[in-house]
């Protein structure tokens, strides 16, 4: 592999080598540690260019390697060193000095081998870990990192795929000098792959292993963080977004009892998610309700919005005003993935049957200020290619009649109805009543809520709720997490991604 760097002297700098030391140094650390051809430029010696990769590229030269008069006599000796000089001094605004290192071998490169099987269909690597890993000529070559392939900042594919041999073959592999990168001759193109994302992207054989279960080993609580230690610094954040993540839900204290504080709080991780309700919206007893939930009356467990393609991700709820009058109103909250986990070892032949039909999850409704009519038509479990549940629908209040075929009628509402008492019977409900200051924030994928009914007795109960996008939660789990040392995986988050692992 053939790599260039690009270093920058000052033209004062004389031909006296000792005068550039620094600067050797820098070239001389390269000629011991990468088989390159290094040009050398103007450039300050206090800053060892971070944008300096060598190796895998990944790691960062940021220090000045130490000097010694051997390095120095052994580079002014060296027959593929020259200095552009002239009477002592570097001149011209850019001088050059060009140096062809030493093949240097790598014991890295010994860790991973490469057999080209099936005439170049496919391609084994052995990572010595236990057994080679096979990859596809066709998917080796759609993941090609090569700079024609894929763009390197942006990490996004460049090449028209259209454009792509689909029956190209691996002519030939070589592991880079460091061990980090597989360069792949094809039939049709020459690129390369980063053998760290091989490793981290390898293909199934079989369905064995360990399937994911949405059943929890230990109790049930619901943990409690106060929203102040929360704000105080991303590992807390972080730690906030990991426990909605684990568990699905978590509750915040002590948040000030301030108009759209909601979207406040929300903010600390993604906007807020706009939906026909707005970006925040009062859960209040208020005359002729657009919505169940501002009412008295009992709202039955369910998830929001189904009746958009992507509905809200995380639920923020946060209680203004609880007075001590108020009779009812208890919150209600249920884990949902794993009623219906269980509901599939209860009752697999109804589990099934609620996996092949769908229900449709409507709003309709233009005696409102914002007139809308909206229908979605989804399973009421959606599984993936290992039969593991990764979306649960399940909204009473907002669905329209069962429009299947007429043989499927009666099976459907049969395994619908046991479904119905397997949510509302369920051992693992949480119940409870909101104080002001709290705020209760659940993944509205798998999280179903609800509330009892209430009676306010000239007393008010008063919420506020926001939303944000399942896909940005997700994502700020990852980010968040990783920057504050957590790097264990990020569970499925109930939306429908085949991923789980």
């Amino acid at each position: 592999m053939h790599l260039q760097f690009f270093c920058v002297f000052p033209v004062s700098v004389t031909h006296d080598i000792c005068a550039g030391t620094s600067y050797i140094n820098i070239v001389f650390g390269l000629l011991k540690h990468v088989k390159c051809t290094v040009t050398v430029t103007d450039f300050w010696s206090n800053y060892i260019m971070r944008s300096l990769h060598y190796a895998s590229l990944k790691r960062v030269l940021k220090c000045r390697l130490p000097y010694s008069l051997k390095a120095q006599n052994l580079v002014r000796q060296s027959s593929s060193f020259f200095l552009c000089q002239d009477k002592g001094t570097l001149h011209s605004k850019i001088s050059y000095c060009s140096i062809n290192s030493r093949n240097l071998s790598s014991n890295a490169s010994s860790d991973v081998t490469t057999d080209i099987r099936d005439g170049g269909k496919s391609l084994a690597i052995d990572f010595k870990q236990k057994e080679p890993m096979i990859f596809p000529s066709v998917w080796l070559r759609f993941n090609c990192h090569c700079p024609s392939c894929k763009q390197q900042h942006s990490g996004q594919r460049l090449v028209d795929v259209a454009d792509i041999d689909i029956d190209t073959l691996v002519k030939s592999t070589e592991i880079s000098e460091n061990g980090d990168v597989l360069h792949i001759e094809w039939t049709d193109h020459k690129g390369q792959i980063p053998i760290k994302f091989l490793k981290e992207n390898k293909l199934s054989v079989s369905e064995s292993g360990e399937k994911f279960s949405w059943i929890l080993d230990d109790d049930l609580t619901i943990t409690k963080m106060t929203y102040s230690d929360m704000i105080s610094n991303d590992t807390n954040k972080a730690r906030f977004l990991r426990e909605i993540n684990e568990r699905g839900l978590c509750l915040l204290t002590g948040v000030p009892t301030e108009e759209d504080m909601v979207a406040r709080v929300a903010e600390n991780f993604a906007p807020v998610q706009r939906t026909i309700y707005g970006l925040t919206f009062p859960v209040r007893d208020v005359p002729n309700p657009i919505n169940i939930a501002y009412s008295t009356a009992y709202l039955p467990l369910h998830n929001d919005l189904h009746h958009y393609e992507s509905g809200p991700g995380l639920f923020f709820l946060h209680c203004q005003e609880f007075e001590e009058c108020v009779e009812g109103g208890e919150s209600i909250l249920l884990d949902v993935n794993r009623v219906a986990e269980e509901f599939r070892i209860q009752h697999p032949e109804d589990f099934k049957i609620l996996t092949q039909n769908a229900v449709t999850i409507q709003k309709v409704h233009y005696e409102r200020d914002w007139p809308v009519d909206m229908t979605y038509k989804r399973p009421h479990i959606k599984l993936n290619d290992k039969d593991e549940i990764v979306a649960v629908c399940w909204a009473p209040p907002f669905e329209a009649p069962f429009s299947g075929k007429l043989e499927d009628v009666e099976p459907y509402y049969k395994a619908y109805h046991k479904f119905a008492k397997a949510v509302k019977y369920s051992p693992n409900i949480f119940k409870f009543k909101l104080r002001p200051g709290d705020c209760i924030v659940f993944n509205n994928r798998r999280i179903l809520h609800g509330r009892e009914e209430f009676v306010s007795n000239g007393g008010s109960r008063y919420l506020q709720g926001c939303y944000i996008n399942i896909d940005e939660f997700k994502s700020q789990v990852k980010v968040l997490c990783k920057l504050s040392g957590d790097h264990r995986p990020v569970k499925p988050v109930g939306n429908g991604c085949w991923i789980t692992c």
